[in-house]
């Protein structure tokens, strides 16, 4: 008989899930998190896995899909992430399916303090989204641009 290891001083999600390790599934509380509230407050006793559960809310977070598999939280949310997504044209920053929407994401750092649109043209020009385009798949695409001295978004642009 194959039995699980207590997973005693571990306190990452990745090896958690990976390592064969006995786990209590606490995914559906991260969807209750995301979809309600603003602020918490994680009172618990000493080792009484705080750390393992930002470590879980990070990696959803991240979206390692890989190590939800199986899962409530991948099951419910219904998303498909895909960081650098690879298509014939070059490598979109992020893609999310969800449902027959998928949002195509272009992240730049400028070095101005306003826009320049640059995310949005790149997500354009290159042609990420045809890899999705059907007549079934609305394809949103998203250019996010970040201020290197500001520090902070300065723009977006939306195309659908």
């Amino acid at each position: 008989m194959n039995r699980r290891r207590l997973p005693i001083g571990i306190q990452t999600f990745k090896e958690i899930s990976q390592g064969g390790y006995y786990y209590v599934e606490k995914t559906p509380i991260i969807k209750r998190l995301a979809e309600g509230g603003k602020y918490y407050f994680l009172s618990r006793p000493r080792r009484f896995g705080k750390s393992l559960f930002l470590d879980t809310l990070a990696e959803a977070f991240s979206g390692n899909r890989e190590l939800f598999k199986g899962l409530y939280l991948l099951a419910a949310l219904g998303l498909d992430i895909t960081p650098e997504d690879v298509t014939s044209h070059g490598q979109c920053d992020l893609a999310i399916r969800y449902g027959n929407r998928v949002y195509l994401f272009e992240f730049k750092v400028i070095e101005g303090e306003e826009a320049t649109g640059e995310a949005i043209k790149q997500l354009i020009s290159k042609g990420y989204a045809s890899k999705y385009r059907d007549s079934k798949t609305e394809v949103i695409q998203i250019g996010i641009e970040f201020s290197r001295v500001k520090r902070q978004i300065v723009g977006w642009d939306v195309v659908v």
